[in-house]
């Protein structure tokens, strides 16, 4: 097995593991906030695994790619969706993507 397809397999296996999705077929392109619902303390708690898992610090700022859990988030993006009839947006956090800073052993900005 490849390096890549390793790093590919130990990364889907922990998703599958935080979403408890079974049966869910995940590729390089799944989105992990969009296609998997990954946000907030489950994200962090991803990125905390991959630190300890291949002893690299991946600097990322996760509420650019999914929304952050707080006592009042679900109220404000309520409100915010409610004046301005848009759902906020977040950056693409594909799989594949991740995979790929994991190799770098770096997070590349977009």
């Amino acid at each position: 097995m490849t390096k890549d397809a390793e790093t590919y397999r130990k990364l889907t296996e922990k998703v599958m593991e935080l979403t408890a999705a079974r049966g869910v077929s995940i590729s390089p392109d799944t989105e992990v906030f969009r296609d998997l619902g990954i946000y907030g303390t489950e994200l962090l708690e991803l990125f905390l695994w991959i630190n300890r898992e291949f002893g690299i610090e991946l600097k990322v700022d996760l509420s650019m790619y999914a929304p952050g859990e707080s006592q009042f988030g679900g109220l404000f993006q309520r409100i915010w969706i409610r004046l301005t009839g848009k759902q906020p947006h977040y950056r693409s956090l594909s799989v594949g993507r991740i995979v790929e800073a994991i190799e770098d052993r770096q997070w590349k900005n977009e």
